[in-house]
């Protein structure tokens, strides 16, 4: 009886590490990394929202989605497909205040559901923005507004403005806010040196809604 009873404490201090082994081998599906994105500098991603944004009730933390409304190509492959889920949130939100007249809001995609594919991590800024193509303009200001020093009339190479207020879609060409009032574009850098879309309000309830449009594009476009 002894002999079996020592037999069966050796068997047992054998298996257990064993058993330990076999529980930690290989990472779990909670912890697997995701991919990234990598999309190149000169990238331009047409996208419309998917979630209305009230940018004077907007908060930290607040969920912002959109949705690819053209394939992002390179030659003939398509990295990024129509239709994929871009997901983002609100990174800041600054009330004006005396010393900054300009209500200031951040906005950060840093996420993308693929169509037909995995999530990945990635990380997009605004470059410009317009209500939904065909829809009623509150603004009437026909120059885009916004980029980092630029002026009234947002300018790129050969164009002197962005899409006037209701004219139409989005273009390669399109560069800071087209057909809001009292709203502009810029980016802000953290301590981190981690570039964020920021858009500046001056004054009025500006609601962005379902639809709206976007050009986003890599930090290193800006």
């Amino acid at each position: 009886m002894i002999r079996t009873a020592t037999l069966l404490i050796v068997a047992a201090s054998i298996s257990l590490p064993l058993g330990s082994q076999t529980s930690t081998s290989g990472p779990s599906p909670a912890t697997a990394a995701v991919n990234t994105l990598d999309l190149p500098a000169d990238a331009l991603v047409f996208a419309k929202l998917n979630t209305n944004l009230d940018l004077l009730q907007a908060k930290p933390g607040d969920v912002v989605e959109a949705q690819t409304t053209e394939d992002v190509k390179r030659g003939k492959e398509a990295l990024l497909k129509k239709g994929s889920t871009l997901l983002g949130h609100v990174s800041l939100a600054e009330p004006a205040t005396s010393s900054q007249p300009e209500t200031m809001i951040g906005i950060v995609f840093d996420r993308v559901k693929t169509k037909g594919g995995p999530d990945e991590t990635l990380h997009l800024l605004i470059h410009a923005l317009a209500p939904e193509a065909g829809q009623p303009t509150n603004s009437t200001i026909a120059e885009g507004r916004g980029m980092p020093g630029a002026t009234t009339a947002a300018t790129v190479p050969g164009r002197v403005s962005a899409e006037a207020p209701g004219s139409g879609r989005l273009t390669a060409s399109s560069v800071g806010v087209s057909g809001f009032a009292n709203m502009r574009l810029e980016i802000r850098k953290d301590s981190k040196g981690e570039a964020t879309s920021i858009i500046a309000l001056s004054k009025g309830d500006v609601k962005l809604k379902k639809g709206a449009q976007l050009l986003l594009t890599p930090p290193q476009r800006q």
